[in-house]
Order: structure tokens, then sequence, then C-alpha cells
């Protein structure tokens, strides 16, 4: 938070986390040191680690609940926790994926 103070009073910007809602969950990046997936869900707007800020409307899944959720297995492989950073593969980084 404070450094998206001294952003904002800068112009120079912040550092937020991003994440997906779809069908009622909402689906992000994360890292960790343990060889896990880095992929994970929660109740949209209540991810504990992070402070809501807003939401933008990106427009309606063309995708099926089960197409979601094979998409999401194919990707959790490759977006393995330790691989997480902070500049080159993120949160952000995977949304846009």
């Amino acid at each position: 938070k404070r450094l998206n103070k001294i952003g904002k009073a800068t112009k120079a910007g912040g550092v937020f986390h991003t994440a997906l809602e779809i069908y009622g969950r909402e689906y992000s990046f994360g890292g960790s040191k343990q060889n896990v997936t880095g992929v994970f869900a929660c109740v949209p707007k209540q991810n504990s680690i992070h402070t809501y800020r807003q939401s933008i409307f990106l427009g309606d899944c063309e995708l099926s609940e089960t197409q979601v959720t094979i998409l999401l297995n194919r990707l959790r492989p490759e977006w393995m926790a330790p691989t997480y950073d902070l500049l080159r593969k993120n949160c952000c980084f995977f949304c846009k994926e």
C-alpha cells in the first residue's frame, strides 16, 4: 500500500494484483517456494492477501464452465508457484494469457 501511495503521489503508477472472475470464481497466479501450481481460485473480491480496488468488465466468457476447467487444468503445470517473477511472470501475465 505504501508503494502505491508513493506511486500515486509521483504519478509513477503502482503495484497491483489482477485476477479474472469467471462463473462466480476469481482466478489468479501467485508464487511460493513450494513446487505446486501457482494458479488459485477464491471468492471474487475476497482474496485475503490483497486489497480489492476495482472491477473492470471485460465481456462475457465465451467458454462453457467445463471448457474453463479444462483450460485451467492445462495452464496449471505451466504456471508453477516457484516460477513467479514480480516483473516477468506474475498475475498480470497469467490473466493476459
